[in-house]
């Protein structure tokens, strides 16, 4: 094996180096006191005194004072020179006075992407394992739907000749302060309303209807304006139904009278049972002995008018079924704008109507008509969408026979009347509303009517004018000849031809503009298969009762009408 090579260190000729390890201590430091080596701690220690002096504290201040100082005196910079005053900087804080933050990853911060992204998600995460409280809508506000209004003030107490007030009177103004005062009286007199007699408190929830808080009355109100309900015969609820409460609620509160009069026959006949201690406390020939009370079934027999109008468009036809349970004895009901009838309004298409498919609301309304047989008044209006349901009839094959007749057809098939029976349930129904909506446009211009341009347009874009168009065009010159307030056309002109004419005679300045008898062709195409429609349900209704039946009135808004002159169009 090869020897291994050792190196050797020499050192340099004229040195005297020594290495300390090797070589004594220094002769100077033989005699002298050896210096106390400090610790890294107390040298921190050190420092951090020295820092906190108040010499050291004073130099800072003085530099701080000499950084701040300005260039230029302020009287010289602004007045000579013009220049504004700059404030002075703000000192740095000193380390002792910076707060603890918590420590965040080293490096860049995030792109605001991600940031956001992360919030997101983690707000998704929270509202998925940890879910707020449900808070309750405020309807009108925070973007909720805001509640519909009646179309006049006390509509349905004066359809119904129900209301007492004369208009203009001062009660009539009590009336409308009350009600726009309404919040601030429930809370200051809610307690003392019942002194009010019975048939004003029923006209004051009309004005409230309409006057009344944005929000609508809720429960609360309305058991502080009735707190016996059987002092209510009349309740006009048009627009508070489905908004400030449910069908539930009104169901629960208008059996709370009932109820109240069977626990009050039921208490009263257990005092008479109980046997008294002695002959002067017994109580046998007092007169609660004749108590009878005011209702002994769940029968609501002192409601015999009621108006349901104007419901959002999710009312439930199930609680109005369940609810008309207990109405047999009701007169008067309004459904105005309801929706179309189904007991599955999950499950039912939204094109029914377009379909003509009203099997379903056929059936509904016939158990309304069941449920509700002393009913005289019914208030249709703006339920042009499901109108043929009242009078639909469905097709049934012919029951087959042993005999060699050919009459009993397979291919024959009857009719059967699935809506409301008109000769049974309903046959005391003297006045049905089928007008379209008050607020929607009413066709006045009879002048333009007359034109051929008219029918072209009509028959080009839209349908024919047939029979029974015209006999509907020809009582509306008839109606608007007799009431001249009509004839006011009340049209957005088009800014092309004259921009500068009057909404009431418009139409003379733009009776020729194309675009003003487009719109009035389209509107009024639209107008006349309602009206159409709402006179080809009338006439079913009146073929139903062949003529033995009680004479029906029936209301389009603008005319009244018994009859029809017969036709031959459904």
């Amino acid at each position: 094996m090869p020897k291994k090579h050792r190196q050797t260190y020499q050192p340099k000729p004229g040195s005297n180096y020594v290495h300390p390890s090797l070589g004594g201590a220094s002769r100077t430091g033989e005699n002298a006191q050896a210096k106390p080596v400090l610790s890294v701690n107390e040298r921190l220690t050190n420092l951090r005194l020295a820092q906190s002096s108040p010499a050291s504290v004073e130099r800072k201040r003085q530099l701080a004072e000499l950084s701040n100082q300005r260039s230029l005196p302020p009287s010289l910079g602004q007045g000579i020179l013009g220049q504004t005053a700059v404030a002075a900087p703000a000192p740095r804080n000193s380390a002792s006075q910076r707060s603890r933050v918590r420590l965040r990853t080293p490096g860049p911060a995030p792109p605001p992407s991600w940031v956001s992204r992360l919030t997101s998600h983690r707000q998704a995460l929270e509202s998925r394992y940890y879910p707020a409280k449900r808070q309750p809508r405020i309807l009108g506000q925070n973007g909720g739907p805001a509640r519909n209004l009646p179309d006049g003030l006390a509509r349905f107490l004066n359809m119904a000749n129900d209301n007492p007030v004369i208009p203009g009177s001062l009660l009539d103004m009590s009336l409308k302060v009350a009600a726009r005062n309404w919040s601030d009286i429930v809370e200051d007199c809610g307690e003392w309303l019942d002194v009010i007699p019975p048939h004003l408190r029923v006209v004051l929830l009309s004005y409230l209807t309409t006057l009344g808080p944005p929000e609508g009355v809720d429960m609360a109100g309305l058991q502080a304006l009735f707190p016996n309900p059987s002092e209510a015969t009349s309740l006009d609820l048009s627009g508070l139904v489905g908004w400030s409460f449910t069908l539930k609620e009104l169901r629960r509160w208008l059996h709370r009278s009932a109820e109240e009069s069977k626990n009050l026959a039921a208490k009263s006949k257990k005092e008479r049972s109980d046997i008294a201690d002695s002959w002067d406390q017994d109580t046998s020939s007092d007169d609660s002995d004749f108590f009878i009370p005011t209702s002994l079934s769940n029968n609501l027999q002192y409601l015999t008018k009621l108006s349901l109008a104007h419901p959002p468009p999710t009312a439930s036809w199930t609680d109005l079924l369940l609810l008309s349970k207990d109405l047999h004895t009701i007169t008067h009901l309004s459904l105005a704008h309801w929706p179309l009838p189904t007991r599955t309004p999950n499950s039912t298409s939204p094109y029914a109507s377009l379909d003509r498919d009203f099997e379903e609301p056929a059936l509904v309304l016939r158990m309304l008509a069941e449920n509700t047989y002393c009913l005289r008044w019914l208030d249709l209006q703006g339920c042009h969408s499901w109108l043929p349901a009242l009078t639909h009839r469905s097709h049934a094959l012919p029951q087959p026979t042993d005999s060699d007749d050919s009459d009993n057809d397979w291919s024959l098939q009857s009719q059967r009347l699935k809506g409301p029976d008109w000769n049974g349930a309903w046959r005391h129904l003297t006045y049905l509303n089928l007008s379209q909506d008050s607020s929607a446009w009413f066709p006045t211009n009879t002048a333009f009517l007359k034109t051929s341009g008219f029918r072209q347009k009509m028959a080009k874009t839209y349908f024919r004018i047939g029979v029974k168009h015209q006999q509907i065009i020809d009582d509306l010159r008839d109606y608007i000849s007799v009431h001249p307030e009509k004839r006011e056309y009340q049209v957005q002109h088009c800014g092309d031809c004259h921009a500068t004419a009057d909404s009431g005679d418009c139409w003379q300045e733009c009776g020729n503009c194309n675009t003003y008898q487009d719109m009035f062709v389209g509107l009024m195409a639209r107008w006349l298969e309602r009206e159409a429609e709402a006179r080809t349900v009338a006439r079913g209704i009146i073929a139903a009762r062949q003529g033995t039946g009680l004479r029906c009135t029936f209301d389009h808004g603008w005319q009244s009408r018994e009859s029809y002159p017969i036709l031959n169009w459904p």
